[in-house]
């Protein structure tokens, strides 16, 4: 991706991309092809470590010889390859639109920042936009956020035939819905060797504050006036906690990794604040 920043959004992910970039090392994105490696265990030549055998464990990773000399079941573990290619799935319904703080130009700025700093294999990074339609293949400029449904969270069946094996996946949304997404969630991460789940919510979202509204409804349109009492903000936290701590569950259970973030920033301040910590950016050399 390159393009000259013509605009205040191209202009803040440029910014940002001059500071940070992925950090393939984490990633296990460096390297040419065939000596890309994940962080997950695999069956790819490169042996990586012995450990106890479970009851589960595929019989034909077990350390034969090494039974033998000592009568001890260990498994040989070995990393997985993992193809230098990134999809970066991004929310394209109208609740990434709301007027919540930096929500919709976060989502533009992080999306383009995950393209611009793919550096050394920029033709494998794809964009897809999950809506009433998946759009694979997109540009930045694709992100409309007039679809009123997100095909990801009820039809995730729709989405994976686009998402690319033993690769990196980002998906950037507000996961608000009453879908049950951890299906599609547990699938994504059996498909990619990575995946990076990043939830965006704008500062209203994340925590409420009583008061009288108008309640406009992203995916009808509809509007109706709202009183927000504190027994009903308590509700919706406790809602929004439960969907975050089953998002958490799934990466800790697949080895993969949960952001959440508030767009109360600019682009540089999020970056450091939120994913620098996690390891999934470096400094740019």
């Amino acid at each position: 991706m390159s393009f000259t920043p013509n605009t205040l959004v191209q202009k803040n992910i440029y910014q940002a991309s001059q500071y940070f970039q992925l950090n393939r090392h984490y990633l296990g994105l460096s390297g040419t092809l065939g000596q890309h490696t994940g962080k997950k265990t695999g069956t790819s030549v490169e042996f990586q470590e012995f450990r106890p055998y479970q009851a589960g464990d595929d019989i034909r990773h077990i350390d034969w010889a090494g039974y033998a000399r000592n009568k001890q079941l260990n498994l040989r573990i070995y990393r997985e390859e993992i193809s230098p290619h990134i999809d970066i799935i991004v929310d394209n319904s109208t609740s990434m639109a709301i007027n919540d703080g930096r929500k919709e130009a976060l989502t533009r700025e992080l999306s383009g920042f995950f393209l611009l700093s793919n550096h050394t294999d920029q033709g494998n990074t794809r964009l897809l936009l999950t809506g009433n339609h998946v759009h694979p293949q997109a540009q930045l400029t694709d992100l409309h956020f007039k679809d009123k449904d997100n095909i990801f969270f009820h039809s995730p069946h729709y989405c994976l035939p686009y998402i690319r094996h033993q690769g990196l996946c980002i998906i950037i949304s507000d996961f608000l819905t009453t879908h049950n997404m951890l299906a599609g969630l547990r699938q994504i991460a059996a498909r990619a060797t990575q995946v990076v789940i990043i939830m965006l919510l704008g500062p209203w979202e994340a925590q409420p504050q009583t008061g009288n509204y108008t309640l406009h409804d992203a995916e009808t349109s509809q509007q109706r006036p709202l009183l927000l009492d504190s027994l009903q903000c308590q509700q919706y936290l406790q809602r929004l906690h439960n969907i975050q701590q089953q998002i958490k569950n799934i990466t800790l259970q697949t080895g993969n990794l949960f952001i959440p973030v508030i767009a109360d920033q600019d682009l540089l301040h999020i970056l450091k604040q939120d994913f620098y910590p996690t390891n999934i950016i470096t400094h740019t050399l």
